[in-house]
C-alpha cells in the first residue's frame, strides 16, 4: 500500500555578493591519502571515507582547511578544496596524478591564469617543498579563495594573494 509522504523544500535564492578572500590558518595533516585506481582520480565520488578522516583532524588542530598529501609524501589537496601553492615566486597546484578531485574552481582559476597570462605549473609537489611555500590557497565551487595567513605556525605572504585575487578578478566569479 502506498502512504503519503511529507516533502520539505527549502530555497535558497542566489544573493549576488563580490567574492573577497577568506583568511585562514592552516597546516598539514598526518593522515595521508591512499592511491586511487586511476581511472577514479580526478573524480568526487560518494566514497569519500577518507575526508571525513582527514576533517576530523583538521577540526582537532582548529583549522578549517589544512593541505593533504598521498600516502608517497606528495602534496594533493585540502581536505575539501584544491590548492594552489607559491614557491619561489612561481604558483604550483599539485599534479592530481593518483587521486584528489579536479575542482571545477581549480579549473576555472587554471583558465583564468592562462587568460591573464599568470604562470602556474601542474606538478607533484613533495613534502621537503613545504618549508619552502611563500604563500597558499584552497579554492572549491563555494569560494574562489581561502588564503592561508598562517601555515604551520609561519607567517605567509599576503601580497601575492591579493595580487592574483584581483588580477584574476575573483571578486566577479559567477
Amino acid at each position: 500500500p502506498l502512504h503519503a509522504a511529507d516533502i520539505y523544500v527549502w530555497y535558497y535564492p542566489r544573493v549576488m555578493q563580490a567574492f573577497q578572500p577568506e583568511w585562514i590558518e592552516s597546516g598539514l595533516l598526518t593522515h595521508a591519502l591512499g592511491l586511487n585506481m586511476p581511472h577514479l582520480v580526478g573524480l568526487k565520488t560518494l566514497n569519500r571515507l577518507e575526508q571525513v578522516l582527514l576533517k576530523q583532524e583538521a577540526d582537532q588542530q582548529g583549522w578549517l582547511e589544512a593541505l593533504v598529501s598521498d600516502v608517497q609524501g606528495n602534496i594533493v589537496e585540502g581536505v575539501s578544496s584544491n590548492c594552489f601553492i607559491r614557491i619561489n615566486d612561481q604558483w604550483i597546484t599539485p599534479e592530481l596524478r593518483y587521486n584528489g578531485v579536479h575542482g571545477v574552481m581549480r579549473a576555472k582559476i587554471l583558465s583564468l591564469m592562462q587568460q591573464y597570462q599568470v604562470k602556474c605549473e601542474q606538478r607533484c609537489v613533495e613534502m621537503h617543498e613545504l618549508g619552502q611555500i611563500q604563500s597558499l590557497f584552497f579554492c572549491n565551487a563555494l569560494h574562489p579563495m581561502k588564503a592561508v595567513i598562517r601555515f604551520d605556525h609561519r607567517v605567509l605572504a599576503q601580497q601575492p594573494y591579493l595580487d592574483l585575487f584581483h588580477t584574476l578578478k575573483l571578486n566577479q566569479i559567477d
